[in-house]
C-alpha cells in the first residue's frame, strides 16, 4: 500500500510521530497523479489521445513547487519540536 492510499487519519498520525515525512508523502501522491492523470486541464484541450482519454482529468492546475515547499516547511516545524496542528500531513 502506498502512502496517498492511507486515510487522512493514518498518514496525520505517521507525520506527527515522524515514522514518515511531509514530504514522503507528497512524493507519494505527485507519483499516483502522475500515472494516473492526464495532461493539466485547459479551455482549449486540442486532440485527445486514446491514452489521454483512458486517464482521469482531475487536476486543472498542479502546484508542485508549492506543495514542496508546504510539506518542508511541515517537516522542518515538526524537527523543531512545534505542533504544527492535528490536520498537519493529512
Amino acid at each position: 500500500m502506498e502512502l496517498c492510499d492511507l486515510s487522512a487519519v493514518e498518514i496525520s498520525r505517521r507525520v506527527h510521530s515522524r515514522e514518515v515525512s511531509a514530504s514522503e508523502v507528497l512524493e507519494s501522491a505527485l507519483e499516483r497523479i502522475a500515472a494516473v492523470d492526464g495532461r493539466p486541464g485547459s479551455l482549449d484541450p486540442g486532440e485527445i489521445t486514446p491514452q489521454e482519454k483512458a486517464r482521469v482529468h482531475a487536476f486543472i492546475t498542479h502546484t508542485e513547487q508549492r506543495s514542496r515547499q508546504q510539506a518542508q516547511a511541515l517537516d522542518r516545524a515538526l524537527a523543531a519540536g512545534e505542533d504544527p496542528g492535528a490536520l498537519a500531513g493529512g
